[in-house]
């Protein structure tokens, strides 16, 4: 391979991969920190239709209930959902107690006790619309919903309760600007409100 075309192949491929890389801040409810606590923030990507989780390889530190979060690349290709031709999924931000010590979220060792209840992350790619759009045929569904406008890539969304007549099973998301300050509640699991996305 020529020298032009080397530099012209490894600027398309650092040019996809920002593309998918996205960082964001948060805090917690109440001050708690990785270092001492054993705490740390995890991204849990829906698949298999809602019933199963893939967990990101990214993981926040936290410190003094601060966080912050960096992600390099699209979700593991589990937690993606294939519908028609687009490729989508929705993860939860969430609060997880590292109880084996290997900074990472196992769902059989450590406990969750935190989730973002107004923000999700979403990974699109390919056209949404046409797939809503083949799923709602004979449905009246998926007409109006924000969902529709999401961005291409990995975005940080709000999650907004649907309170109209048109009936949608999940609810609705926004795409919203990376610099906003994300919340995590922190309380046992069946207290708190996960994203209807499940």
């Amino acid at each position: 391979m020529r020298l032009v075309e080397f530099i012209f192949a490894t600027f398309l491929i650092l040019c996809f991969s920002k593309s998918y890389a996205i960082s964001f801040k948060g805090e917690t409810t109440e001050k708690l920190s990785s270092a001492s606590d054993s705490v740390y923030v995890a991204l849990i990507w829906h698949y298999d239709e809602g019933k199963s989780f893939s967990v990101d390889p990214a993981i926040g530190i936290v410190k003094d209930g601060r966080f912050e979060i960096e992600i390099s690349g699209t979700p593991p290709s589990n937690g993606i959902v294939k519908l028609y031709d687009c490729e989508f999924s929705v993860a939860y931000i969430v609060l997880f107690k590292d109880r084996n010590g290997n900074k990472k979220l196992d769902f059989k060792n450590d406990t969750l006790f935190g989730v973002a209840e107004k923000n999700c992350l979403t990974f699109l790619k390919g056209d949404l619309n046409a797939a809503l759009d083949k799923i709602a045929i004979g449905k009246g569904k998926y007409k109006n919903n924000n969902l529709r406008k999401i961005a291409q890539g990995i975005t940080l969304t709000k999650v907004i309760k649907l309170e109209t007549e048109e009936k949608f099973e999940f609810d609705d998301l926004v795409t919203i600007d990376r610099s906003e300050n994300i919340l995590i509640k922190v309380g046992s699991k069946e207290d708190l409100d996960f994203p209807n996305w499940t």
